[in-house]
């Protein structure tokens, strides 16, 4: 992104997780102005759809996490929320 240190670190059709101690909003578009339809608790896993989309410094990565599926931040300048991988073993939904 513009003006950011932030190095994109998911990739598409791969999973990620929230690596923050808050949860991550689920947004109808790639930016904080647009309607929330959910969010993604901390240490809770999805899977990666598309992206990234920058806006406003900030890295957007569009994702599923039933029965959600939409845009959150990967992060901004030198922060980052989410991390590529699974928390845990076993992370799957039959």
């Amino acid at each position: 992104c513009k003006g950011s240190s932030l190095r994109f670190g998911l990739q598409v059709s791969q999973t990620g997780y929230v690596s923050d101690t808050t949860a991550n909003n689920i947004r109808s578009e790639p930016n904080s102005n647009s309607d929330q339809l959910g969010a993604i608790p901390a240490n809770d896993w999805f899977t990666v759809l598309g992206g990234p989309v920058c806006h406003d410094g900030i890295a957007w990565w569009k994702v599923s996490y039933p029965p959600y599926e939409g845009w959150t931040a990967e992060g901004q300048g030198a922060d980052r929320w989410l991390t590529l991988g699974c928390p845990r073993a076993g992370c799957g939904r039959g």
